[in-house]
């Protein structure tokens, strides 16, 4: 049990009254996601988060690929920064493709703090034959 408080709690609760509740583990959804160039990311997701930046795919750090990112240079103060929501990452094709790791909630979407996120603009989702067909090869 964790302790969790929410914003439509607070109004129903007298004011610092704390609800214990379980927290569900995340589903797991088992798929291959690339980039266009065919750079494989991740092995499964757990979710599509709608914000108001777009549409983002969610990755736990056992389903992102690692070895396949990168921080760049210009980014690397964000690790060390007390004002930053996320950490930037790239791929290492020539997509370089944005992958963060949120540090901070915010409030245009339910991004989860320790867990990894893509824009769904910027991905394939499925095999390498799904890839190639999408890429018209």
């Amino acid at each position: 049990m964790v302790k969790w408080q929410t914003r439509q709690f607070q109004k129903l609760l007298p004011k610092g009254l704390w609800v214990r509740v379980p927290l569900p583990a995340p589903i797991m959804i088992e798929v291959d996601i690339f980039t266009e160039f065919g750079l494989k990311i991740a092995n499964g997701y757990v979710r599509i988060v709608h914000g108001g930046r777009g549409d983002y795919m969610e990755f736990t750090d056992e389903q992102l690929v690692k070895e396949n990112i990168f921080v760049p240079v210009q980014c690397r103060f964000r690790f060390s920064s007390k004002k930053v929501y996320y950490n930037e990452y790239r791929t290492i094709d020539e997509g370089f493709v944005k992958i963060y790791h949120q540090r901070k909630p915010v409030a245009y979407a339910d991004y989860k703090v320790g867990l990894w996120y893509v824009s769904t603009n910027n991905i394939v989702v499925g095999g390498l034959s799904n890839l190639l067909i999408e890429k018209g090869r």
